[in-house]
């Protein structure tokens, strides 16, 4: 575990709501000089505790439907779940893999065009491995919303102090959902898509000697297509684990569905949510908690039953253990 103070934790605060902006507008939202803040970032950075900045695509706006399936394994040894893993990761359709514990023990999100699309790559996988699979769970992923960090204050150490101009709340940064929007990119714009999901901080200057066009063109090519939807915003991967936190997912099924949107107006006042994302063909509600330990989680589960009596029918959790996969923008070709 890594100690960072409160000024840290501003930092990544900031850098989660908009990893793009600039030193000196995160040094006065901290109280800090913009070389204090640069000094900081390089440190987390060093630290292991950034471990990405990039841009939150929505890639149902360009087109792609996300698949997720969830999978138990039997008769696994080592070697076997060594070449799933292997074979999932390379299939170019995949886009995050997740070995995980609880109910299941692979985590999996393609994009697809179509359902056909779905079908190829699910049937060939069944084809290969499915004497290992004893059960799965396959849903068509709807949307996700990812709530400011608050929990990135969990002692009252950590508390804001009077010098820093950021209001800490519990509201919505990221909104990536289907829209029945389909828009095209061209070639350009998806050159500089993947420059941004190399590192999202990277200048407009920069990105403009890679590709060849004018500074300014880069910055009205981003302008727009955060503008049409395309770029929701810029955020950062953190390593939870090294600041004592971890990530786990309930996933809730409800007996009372008309109460869905009373319990994600509840749950907005957890100060330990992350996200909470809505599936078809699996369960109700997914909702991603960060915490300390698993206390933490029990405590929150308890509450939420506690004030929805007779509403929650059961639910199931997870820990991500280690991301085996993981990209930000489709092949264009896909």
């Amino acid at each position: 575990m890594v100690e960072i103070d409160t000024i840290d934790r501003n930092i990544l605060y900031c850098l989660f709501i908009d990893a793009r902006q600039s030193y000196q507008t995160i040094g006065k939202k901290v109280n800090l000089h913009r070389n204090n803040v640069k000094y900081r970032v390089d440190n987390l950075i060093k630290k292991g505790i950034i471990t990405k900045f990039y841009p939150v695509i929505n890639t149902f706006n360009l087109g792609y439907n996300v698949i997720r399936v969830y999978i138990k394994l039997q008769e696994a040894d080592k070697d076997l779940r060594s070449s799933l893993l292997k074979y999932l990761c390379d299939d170019p359709n995949t886009w995050y893999i997740d070995t995980i514990s609880g109910n299941y023990d692979i985590s999996i999100a393609l994009w697809v065009r179509n359902m056909n699309h779905f079908h190829v790559f699910w049937d060939e996988l069944l084809r290969r491995y499915r004497q290992n699979i004893q059960h799965h769970t396959v849903a068509l992923f709807l949307s996700i919303f990812y709530y400011k960090p608050f929990w990135l204050y969990n002692h009252q150490n950590h508390i804001q102090s009077k010098k820093s101009s950021i209001h800490l709340d519990n509201s919505i940064v990221f909104d990536v959902s289907e829209s029945g929007k389909r828009l095209k990119i061209d070639e350009e714009s998806h050159k500089i898509l993947e420059l941004l999901t190399k590192n999202s901080r990277i200048p407009s200057s920069e990105i403009a000697r890679e590709i060849g066009i004018s500074s300014q063109k880069v910055v009205y090519r981003i302008k727009q297509m955060k503008e049409t939807g395309i770029i929701e915003g810029f955020t950062i991967d953190i390593d939870f684990s090294k600041i004592n936190l971890m990530c786990t997912k309930a996933n809730i099924n409800l007996i009372d569905y008309s109460k869905r949107g009373n319990i994600v107006n509840y749950l907005k006042n957890e100060k330990h949510l992350h996200y909470i994302s809505k599936q078809a063909g699996f369960v109700d509600l997914e909702v991603g908690f960060i915490i300390q330990n698993f206390n933490e989680f029990m405590r929150i589960m308890d509450d939420l039953e506690y004030n929805f009596p007779h509403t929650i029918k059961n639910y199931n959790y997870f820990h991500g253990w280690k991301i085996n996969k993981v990209i930000y923008i489709p092949n264009i070709n896909i």
